[in-house]
């Protein structure tokens, strides 16, 4: 991953077959809301290690544990997302109200470095996940959403108005290119069940709405970077850099097709039942149809929509 020369370094990233030892010293999992980029959130002898472990199988990312607080969720949806303007309004006014981080370049080298175990920790769970010869599914692409907004999350914390860039656009440019490929080796028609009268339970309904919330809070977050903020004090505006944003268009465009190509059979079954008028699915199956063009047209549409910038 190139970065800019002031930006700290990052480890060298091993092959896909290759066996990798993460940093030692991590940050809690509840560091998304508790993250101070402070001395002593680094300090080596923090005591708090033992909890931020985590289990190189994936534990914790079961899907009980990921919907448990939607148990009483009632699905009556027209849309997943809401609509992008909506959701870059709020991701904006978020960002002027947040507090400085003013993390020193020792702090951002530790930042560098936990995000790269990090991301190397998914790489893992899905390679597993690929390799595993009983072709049983032990990390979804649910999970896998899971766990990448986590690291999104931590990455968008440690930006504010205050501080340049260092290096958090690229991871996430990184993250986009890195969904290209694991999106390719999952299948979701499955989770179209033609013989059940819902069609599509409701534990997989909120699947589908943690997924493109994800992808919603991804194209808002990367839009936010390409149209930049001015640095406080200063007229300097911290972006996206043009070459940068040239390569995200072609990623995020294949990502894209490749989005759609895995909903196609969920269209083409849910297309088949709408068209039996006997069936008395075919309601529900038109609802459901809908709901997926919706999400369809905004697929990343902030990211595509600046690609005149």
């Amino acid at each position: 991953m190139s970065r800019p020369t002031d930006s700290p370094t990052t480890p060298p990233h091993p092959a896909a077959n290759q066996e990798t030892r993460l940093p030692d010293h991590s940050l809690p999992q509840s560091a998304a809301a508790d993250l101070d980029l402070n001395p002593e959130l680094y300090d080596d002898d923090d005591d708090g290690d033992d909890k931020m472990a985590k289990d190189d199988a994936g534990g914790g990312n079961n899907d009980d544990e990921y919907f448990e607080d939607f148990e009483d969720v009632k699905i009556d949806l027209q849309s997943y997302s809401i609509p992008f303007d909506t959701a870059y309004e709020i991701l904006k006014l978020d960002f002027d109200r947040k507090s400085p981080n003013n993390a020193s370049e020792l702090q951002q080298s530790k930042f560098v470095n936990y995000v790269d175990g990090e991301l190397l920790q998914i790489q893992r769970k899905f390679i597993k996940n690929i390799a595993n010869m009983d072709n049983i599914e032990i990390y979804s692409i649910f999970q896998l959403a899971q766990d990448l907004n986590q690291v999104i999350d931590l990455i968008w914390y440690s930006i504010d108005k205050r501080s340049k860039l260092f290096g958090q656009d690229h991871y996430l440019i990184k993250i986009v290119h890195d969904l290209e490929d694991y999106v390719s080796h999952y299948d979701l028609h499955h989770l179209i069940e033609i013989n059940s009268p819902t069609l599509l339970s409701k534990e997989n309904n909120i699947k589908f709405l943690k997924l493109f919330t994800f992808l919603q809070s991804l194209d808002v977050r990367l839009s936010f970077l390409i149209d930049g903020y001015t640095l406080e004090g200063t007229t300097k505006v911290e972006k996206i850099s043009s070459t940068e944003l040239v390569r995200l268009l072609s990623i995020t465009s294949r990502l894209r097709m490749m989005i759609i190509s895995k909903i196609d059979p969920i269209r083409l079954k849910l297309n088949k039942v709408a068209s039996e008028t006997s069936n008395p699915s075919n309601r529900q199956a038109q609802d459901l149809l809908n709901l997926f063009e919706v999400e369809i047209g905004r697929l990343f549409e902030g990211i595509l929509d600046r690609s005149s910038i």
